[in-house]
């Protein structure tokens, strides 16, 4: 509700339908390494829009399928 809330406000922003592709077999190459990926989105200001707060506070990356899915 926190993101929800965040988008009405204009704080957060969403993806549309037709920019998201869902992949649903995404391969393990070692230079695809979600930690490196994760922080670079944290730290960016642009991206972490696109995530609720409670993500962006964590650590540990998404679900390897939920952050890779946009086109």
């Amino acid at each position: 509700m926190d993101f929800l809330r965040g988008v009405l406000q204009g704080t957060k922003k969403l993806f549309r339908l037709h920019e998201i592709h869902i992949m649903d077999n995404i391969p393990r190459y070692p230079e695809i390494d979600l930690n490196n990926i994760w922080n670079t989105i944290k730290t960016n200001d642009k991206l972490s829009l696109y995530f609720p707060d409670t993500y962006i506070n964590q650590n540990k990356p998404p679900n390897r399928t939920f952050l890779l899915t946009v086109k």
